[in-house]
């Protein structure tokens, strides 16, 4: 059970923040995008097509940038981690935000290119769950399936709170129709706030 993850405040934030950024994880973004991209920005099949091999290779890339990042900040003697985790959430909340505004394939194009650099934001995350929940005496394989458990109940939710959000907001013309977007930058930030208040 994900409940194993709460056994203490600093393990507990981290569990917080897991979730939290896992709204935006780009799995449970499939459906939105397309919708979004269908709806708002007119794309037929090949366009759609276009914006999935152009997300791959923006996680292909993003591991890249964060291994670099990771090297370059280790160098420096400064908290890897956390550093790294700060600036991923901050990329991926503007992100978000720019998604939420694009309105032509430029702006699309500008959003994805912000993305390229949060992509691996759980990373960091996964690392100190291995560790304080090791201090707690959880197992490795144990801390990734109650991890899998949480995240599980996150799938679940987060389409079904995008499509509502985006039913909602294009039923008037006095609602952004990048709602969803703007609320998965709000979660972002929350999550960097969970994994400041873990403290670890």
């Amino acid at each position: 059970s994900f409940l194993k993850l709460f056994q203490n405040k600093t393990l507990g934030w981290l569990a917080t923040a897991t979730a939290l950024q896992s709204f935006g994880d780009t799995v449970n973004l499939l459906d939105l995008n397309n919708i979004f991209l269908i709806k708002v920005l007119h794309y037929g099949p090949q366009e759609l097509g276009h914006f999935a091999t152009a997300s791959g290779l923006s996680a292909a890339a993003g591991g890249r940038v964060t291994l670099h990042l990771l090297k370059k900040l280790q160098k420096l003697n400064v908290s890897a981690l956390k550093v790294s985790t700060f600036f991923a959430n901050s990329m991926w909340t503007a992100g978000m935000v720019s998604m939420g505004l694009a309105r032509r394939t430029r702006h699309l194009s500008f959003a994805m290119f912000l993305w390229t650099f949060g992509q691996l934001r759980s990373n960091s995350l996964t690392t100190y769950l291995q560790t304080y929940g090791a201090a707690e005496g959880l197992g490795r394989a144990e801390i990734v399936v109650a991890t899998a458990n949480l995240l599980a109940y996150v799938k679940v939710l987060a389409p079904l709170l995008y499509s509502n959000l985006f039913s909602w907001a294009i039923s008037s013309n006095n609602r952004p129709s990048g709602l969803p977007y703007f609320v998965i930058a709000a979660m972002t930030l929350l999550a960097q706030g969970s994994f400041v208040l873990a403290a670890p």
